[in-house]
């Protein structure tokens, strides 16, 4: 699972719009928007939105991670 396609099914899970949990959390519905499109989140926004969510960051930041050494590994073997 990408972070992504985690935080989409968290904010629905939790019945809430992307404006909802952008007031709720202090991120901008227009940059919840590009995280749910497959952006990287920053640590504050990630941290901002796990507690409007009631989520573990721990979760959260392992898939950021592994989305992070997916992308590293991609870049390798494209360079090879």
């Amino acid at each position: 699972m990408t972070f992504s396609t985690w935080l989409k099914e968290a904010r629905i899970e939790a019945g809430l719009t992307q404006d909802q949990l952008s007031q709720r959390s202090g991120v901008s519905q227009t940059r919840i928007s590009a995280l749910e499109g497959g952006k990287r989140p920053g640590w504050a926004s990630l941290l901002r939105l796990c507690g409007a969510l009631g989520r573990d960051p721990q979760e959260a930041a392992a898939l950021v991670v592994a989305g992070m050494v997916r992308d590293e590994a991609e870049e390798t073997s494209d360079a090879a």
